[in-house]
């Protein structure tokens, strides 16, 4: 937020010496524009640290991804979802063992922690495009 430059007030005392009167309005001026500043530097810190979370998650996402699927192949839960594919009459004959066996092969905790990176990213996404849409706004004003 600019400064609007307008000529000062010149008056002369007593002795003949010019005084220089700052209008009334550059003391609010000024104000405004220092915590227009701080504002922004303060937007700028959060988008920032959003930026440095978003690329934590997200290589953290992309070192679970890695994980999961390695555990996916080694506890059978691939083979299994492939017996669906492949031989869906045993499967529908035998159902309930099927479900069983199948959620019993699930790496639970890798697909939880792969779900919690997910939604850590989705966070600071949504965070740092509302702090960019509050510094923009900002700068309009």
């Amino acid at each position: 937020m600019p400064i609007r430059r307008r000529r000062l007030a010149l008056e002369v005392d007593i002795l003949g010496m010019v005084q220089l009167t700052p209008p009334p309005y550059l003391y609010k001026e000024i104000l405004d524009e220092i915590q227009y500043r701080q504002m922004a530097a303060i937007l700028r810190r959060k988008i920032f640290a959003l930026l440095f979370g978003l690329a934590g998650s997200f290589s953290a996402f992309l070192i679970l991804l890695n994980n999961f699927s390695r555990q996916v192949q080694q506890s059978g839960f691939a083979d299994l979802s492939r017996l669906m594919l492949s031989d869906f009459g045993v499967v529908k004959t035998h159902l309930y063992d099927y479900l069983l066996s199948l959620t019993e092969a699930l790496p639970i905790v890798s697909m939880a922690l792969l779900a919690l990176a997910l939604l850590l990213i989705i966070l600071a996404a949504v965070g740092l495009t509302a702090s960019a849409w509050e510094l923009k706004q900002l700068k309009t004003h």
